[in-house]
């Protein structure tokens, strides 16, 4: 028993010297036919069909470990240069000294690149899925829009933007060629937490902020353009974090002439707020749902059904507000006390059914009926008395980080009652007629906008 525990102690302590004993190295310098080094060259090294890589320092050295006894086939690479390959087979502990000398390439490999230009004039095309790997508190694909010229913002949390100096009321959004509306009533970047938009159901956006046609309606600043995807496939999936999640599902049904594209949200910057200047109670809680449904009626026709419901809620309790500005020698603060609420919701709803018939290869017509209902209200009712003077910041001092020296008080309230209903009816007629290098386009619209504010 004691010799084989023995034996088992010293096959273990020698094991890694034995595997250690198995390496062999492959180094040397890569230079082009003129003697000169080539940096960072391409290095693939092959043992029994599988691949592993590595690349040359700034002086073109490199070194690299392989097993001894074993076939290995090390290829170098460098851009604008012919491939050079060499197979070895080492023993235990060779070091082996390959310098490689590589020539130019007669013929460099050429690259295609095809690019879809959009037909609509002065309209940028962004990719849907670059809003996946966005970091971003807010909107993933509003803060694609925000990242455009002429593009501004006030807050990372809110879903509005202006353009070119425009109001935040300026910008028309379409979603599948039918207009959408944010609410009327959102103000200050918070209480309106999600967007229109479900980036999980995107399949294009293109945005224009200025010269676009006249097709996308009469507001003046910027017009954001959304498709969204018919699918072909099963798709589906969802994130939950911190602050929220999301769930989608997308599906073709009845033999591929139903088209399923579901999405839903929800988000809670309760967290965020927590770190905002004004201290107190947050309640935020924002959460939509929408579904496209696209029938394929006819091989010329598509009847497609769009309906949104978003429900956004603000609830605030503040306490307490502090700020501090000035210079090291003279700072001062700005503390405020406080209490009230605000009660802030908004509710819409979006119902949009398109016939899109296509009778020739050059006719395209699309019939679309929608109709849109809001009801916003803010509630309002925040007291506070506030004081205003020098700071302490001296470390020693017992009034550290306190008001000393008050130059300045008094008091304040806000409240409000605002309370917004409105429904929008709509029904379009749009064409386009396409013959060679020919493109017109024409349309008519009926509107009908009741708004009790």
């Amino acid at each position: 028993m004691f010799r084989s525990h023995l034996v088992f102690t010293l096959a273990f302590i020698l094991l890694p010297f034995t595997l250690i004993a198995q390496n062999a190295i492959i180094k040397g310098k890569v230079k082009d036919h003129n003697g000169i080094a080539l940096p960072l060259s391409n290095i693939i090294v092959n043992i029994q069909g599988v691949n592993t890589g590595t690349s040359c320092d700034q002086n073109g050295d490199y070194s690299i470990k392989v097993k001894a006894g074993e076939k290995v086939t090390i290829t170098f690479s460098h851009i604008g240069f012919e491939k050079e390959s060499k197979t070895l087979t080492l023993k235990e502990n060779q070091e082996y000294i390959l310098n490689v000398s590589l020539n130019p390439a007669s013929v460099i490999d050429t690259a295609i690149i095809r690019a879809n230009r959009y037909e609509g004039r002065n309209m940028v095309v962004i990719d849907p899925e670059k809003a996946k790997i966005i970091a971003t508190v807010g909107d993933p694909v509003i803060s694609l829009i925000k990242s455009q010229l002429g593009v501004n913002n006030n807050s990372e949390l809110g879903t509005g933007y202006s353009v070119r100096g425009g109001n935040f009321d300026e910008n028309l959004i379409y979603i599948n060629d039918i207009e959408v509306y944010r609410p009327f009533l959102a103000r200050s970047g918070q209480q309106e937490g999600l967007s229109f938009i479900n980036s999980d159901m995107i399949s294009e956006i293109a945005f224009s902020s200025g010269g676009f046609e006249a097709r996308y309606g009469d507001k003046m600043s910027s017009v954001l353009n959304i498709s969204y995807k018919k699918p072909t496939k099963l798709q589906y999936g969802g994130n939950v974090g911190l602050l929220g999640g999301s769930a989608y599902l997308q599906t073709p049904l009845a033999n591929h002439r139903i088209k399923l594209n579901l999405g839903g949200r929800y988000r809670s910057n309760n967290y965020l707020f927590r770190f905002m200047d004004t201290r107190g109670e947050y309640k935020p809680r924002f959460y939509d749902f929408q579904g496209q449904i696209t029938f394929v009626a006819h091989s010329k026709l598509d009847i497609n059904i769009l309906g949104i419901y978003s429900n956004n809620e603000f609830n605030f309790f503040p306490q307490s507000r502090q700020t501090s500005f000035g210079t090291v020698q003279q700072t001062y603060k700005f503390d405020v006390n406080m209490g009230g609420r605000e009660i802030t919701q908004f509710r819409t709803g979006l119902g949009a059914i398109t016939f899109d018939y296509k009778p020739t290869e050059s006719l395209n017509l699309k019939l679309i009926g929608s109709y849109t209902s809001t009801r916003e209200s803010e509630r309002m009712d925040i007291q506070g008395r506030y004081i205003l003077g020098e700071l302490d910041n001296n470390f020693a001092s017992d009034t550290y980080a306190d008001i000393y020296n008050p130059i300045g008080s008094g008091g304040f309230m806000n409240h409000s009652r605002n309370f917004l209903e409105a429904q929008i009816i709509s029904a379009d007629l749009k064409g386009i007629y396409v013959k060679n290098r020919f493109t017109l386009r024409f349309g008519t619209q009926y509107k009908n906008e009741r708004i009790h504010d």
